[in-house]
Parts: C-alpha cells; sequence; structure tokens
C-alpha cells in the first residue's frame, strides 16, 4: 500500500503525527549495541506509516474535551498493537509475507525467532505505557490496560486471525465479520480509550459503532487499493465478493455512515472529519 494520505493531506494533521512519531520513538528501547529484539521493536513501528488508529485516539480525545497527557500514551500503545499485530501476519505460519510497507517483512530481515520476541515485546510496552499513563487514576489506567487487552485477546484480534487463517471469507457476511475482527476491533479501541482518558464512557456506544464503519471502509479501500496493485496476491476479499463497483458503493457508504456516527458521538468533529476527509478523500 502507498505511503498514508494523513501525511499529505491536511496540514492542520500534521503537528499531531510528529508528536506521534515523537512519543513512539521515545518509548520504544533505545538503539543499543547487542540489542536485536530492541532493533527489531524499533524497525517494526518507525518508518512510514498511516498512523490512523493514534490519530483517532488523540482526535476523538480532543474532540471530548480532554487536554490529558495519557491521550498520547493511549495513542501510542494502540499503535504498538498495529504494528506487532502486522509483523505476527507476515510470518511464514501466517500470511508468509515477503514484504511490508515496500520494505523486507521484519522475519526476514532478522529471523522469525527475534521477529516473535519483538511482538511479546510490543505488545507488553503497550500495557506498561497504559499502566502508568500520566494524570489517570489506577482505576481508569486499569480501565485502558483491559480495552486494549480485549480488542486483541481471543474475541478479537486473536479470533480473526484464526479464521482468516482457517476459515477465511466464504460470503459477504462472513467478510464482513472477518474485517470487523481483524479491523474494527483496534479502531474501537482507540476510540474507546479516548473516551476513558475524557471521562466520558458514556458515548462508548456510539463511538463503537462508528468505529465499526470506520474499520469496515478502511479494509475495503486497503482491498481495493490490493486488488488494483500490479501482481497483487489472489485472496477473498469482500471485493472479490462484490465486485470492485460494489465494493466501491460500500465504501461510500461505510466512510458516511462513520462521519455522522462520529459527529453524533463528538461534541467537536470537526478535525476528525478532516482527518476521514485526508485519508479516504471524501469531502465532509
Amino acid at each position: 500500500m502507498t505511503p498514508p494520505r494523513v501525511a499529505d493531506g491536511d496540514a492542520g494533521l500534521q503537528p499531531l503525527l510528529g508528536r506521534i512519531e515523537a512519543r513512539l520513538s521515545q518509548l520504544l528501547p533505545p538503539p543499543r549495541e547487542g540489542d536485536p529484539v530492541g532493533a527489531a521493536m524499533r524497525v517494526a513501528v518507525l518508518g512510514p506509516a498511516k498512523r490512523l488508529r493514534p490519530l483517532l485516539t488523540l482526535l476523538a480525545g480532543e474532540a471530548l474535551g480532554s487536554e490529558s497527557p495519557a491521550l498520547l500514551e493511549a495513542a501510542c500503545a494502540v499503535e504498538f498493537i498495529h504494528c506487532a499485530s502486522l509483523v505476527l501476519d507476515d510470518l511464514p505460519c501466517m500470511d508468509d509475507a515477503a514484504l511490508r510497507r515496500g520494505q523486507p517483512a521484519l522475519h526476514r530481515l532478522v529471523g522469525e525467532d527475534v521477529a516473535l520476541l519483538a511482538t511479546v515485546g510490543l505488545m507488553a510496552l503497550a500495557s506498561q505505557v497504559l499502566a502508568r499513563a500520566p494524570g489517570l487514576d489506577a482505576l481508569r489506567c486499569c480501565r485502558l490496560v483491559e480495552v486494549l487487552n480485549a480488542a486483541v485477546g481471543p474475541a478479537g484480534l486473536v479470533q480473526g486471525q484464526y479464521r482468516d487463517l482457517r476459515l477465511g471469507a466464504t460470503g459477504c457476511e462472513a467478510g464482513d465479520e472477518l474485517n470487523e475482527l481483524k479491523t474494527g476491533v483496534l479502531f474501537a479501541a482507540a476510540l474507546e480509550m479516548a473516551a476513558v482518558v475524557a471521562g466520558r464512557e458514556d458515548q462508548v456506544p456510539a463511538l463503537r459503532q462508528a468505529a465499526l464503519a470506520l474499520g469496515r471502509a478502511f479494509q475495503l479501500r486497503d482491498d481495493l487499493d490490493d486488488a488494483a496493485a500490479v501482481g497483487a496476491r489472489a485472496e477473498v476479499t469482500l471485493v472479490s465478493l462484490l465486485g470492485h463497483a460494489q465494493a466501491q458503493a460500500m465504501l461510500g457508504r461505510s466512510v458516511e455512515r462513520a462521519r455522522t456516527q462520529l459527529c453524533e458521538a463528538l461534541p467537536a468533529p470537526d478535525r476528525m472529519a478532516a482527518l476521514m476527509t485526508a485519508y479516504f478523500g471524501v469531502a465532509s
């Protein structure tokens, strides 16, 4: 997939992207000789990336009225989990991918053993960052850890990856459910953690619905881009099940549904709308 549109889009998002990149680098193990796992963690996270999930956390928290420094910690934690999931996806026992973002997959660079240890390190680091999030009481820190680990666990990313490997998408309904488990749950966690930090968990149900629509839109755009790529690997996706035209129409509907639900859930949704415009190229 091409580099992130958000990086080339609305200039108002650039300072947030800069804060995310700087904090990710600070939280990761510092570069040092004799630490191949730490180095692999840095390779897995740093470099060209969309940073859509951490942007969602920061913008949702801002829209809910929070200025807490814990928002940035939550944003980085969700990105650590996302990057760890990509390393796992690429392993030979999973998708057996040679490339990630145009570069060799991590296990091709450092070996499967170090790549696996790097994913464990990133997942542990995500929980550690949330547990010590500044400005929050112990109960809300625990809630953050709970929300993110629920997204990863047996009813979330783990279940989605298993179904993708062993069951696949045999129809549109199954494909939609698979996308929800592999993509939507982490978008939901990104938004729900923002609500926890802001003390607005009353908005969690609406934010979850928005996240599922956003996850569907993200996956559809991803699949449409993959289908258009020369030499793309043939696999069953909503695009292959629906056809290009219907998938494109579903993408538009999903973006609009997510935009509407976010506007209803967030008191000040303008910057969130700018993010969606920058990423999906659809004006609000």
